[in-house]
């Protein structure tokens, strides 16, 4: 079994223990206090996100321990769509509550790490640096700042430079190195503790070799058919709850 949302309407009001295949079995077990709930399998992490989040939005974070009353609901700019295949985007028409956060249906290359228990973070900036973060992924494997790259043709790379079709990309890793950087700083004190670094990423798109693989110093490169298998190739390092706290603190942080 594994952790699931407990619902009312677009409310996330508690969680409990599902069957890992609902379409093939309807058990379930009741969660009594889902502040100590340990779960084990990848597919609950996203459940266990969006009750924190219905949380934080109520004023919890930080707060009382005791259970969450039934209520509290999403905010203006969010709603959840499907069950897994989430990122998480800050709405782009007109202002939002800053407590609030859109949730879409992610078709992007992305999307599927949220099975393996990742939460993806689109579109953020970090006003202090001037740095723009296309994606930030949180996962078993690391923290990982995604930058997306559109270079039609084929794709090569030296120890210092990256080339498309025999020509040079000058300072084509600056963007990403620079949000790397922003983000570390941003979030050092949640990193220090855990031992953790910001892994920099360009994920490239129109690539005709397009199993493309390769490192520029700090970055790794490789294209958007490949990127998901990138970033879930390292050690699990990271737990569930430790991934939901992070992805919290990031979502707050981050503009």
């Amino acid at each position: 079994m594994v952790v699931r949302a407990l619902r009312h309407g677009d409310q996330v009001d508690g969680l409990f223990w599902g069957c890992r295949r609902p379409l093939v079995c309807n058990g379930t077990r009741k969660i009594r206090d889902p502040l100590v709930i340990q779960p084990t399998a990848d597919a609950s992490t996203q459940a266990i996100f969006e009750w924190e989040r219905s949380r934080d939005r109520r004023g919890w974070i930080g707060g009382s321990e005791e259970p969450a009353s039934a209520g509290g609901g999403r905010g203006a700019g969010g709603r959840l769509l499907g069950r897994f295949g989430r990122a998480v985007s800050r709405p782009t028409n007109g202002p939002q509550p800053s407590a609030s956060f859109a949730v879409s249906q992610s078709t992007g290359p992305l999307a599927a790490l949220a099975d393996y228990g990742f939460v993806i973070l689109d579109d953020r900036h970090v006003a202090i640096a001037h740095a723009a973060v296309d994606h930030l992924v949180v996962g078993p494997s690391g923290v990982f700042v995604v930058g997306r790259q559109s270079w039609p043709g084929q794709i090569s790379a030296s120890s210092d430079t990256i080339y498309v079709d025999g020509r040079q990309r000058t300072g084509a890793t600056d963007a990403v190195l620079r949000a790397t950087s922003a983000v570390e700083q941003v979030l050092g004190h949640e990193l220090k503790p855990l031992g953790a670094h910001v892994n920099a990423v360009i994920a490239i798109d129109g690539a005709t070799n397009r199993g493309f693989e390769g490192t520029i110093g700090k970055v790794t490169l490789t294209t958007v058919r490949s990127v998901t298998k990138v970033i879930r190739a390292g050690q699990p390092t990271l737990g569930p709850e430790t991934v939901i706290r992070f992805s919290l603190a990031a979502d707050r942080l981050l503009d």
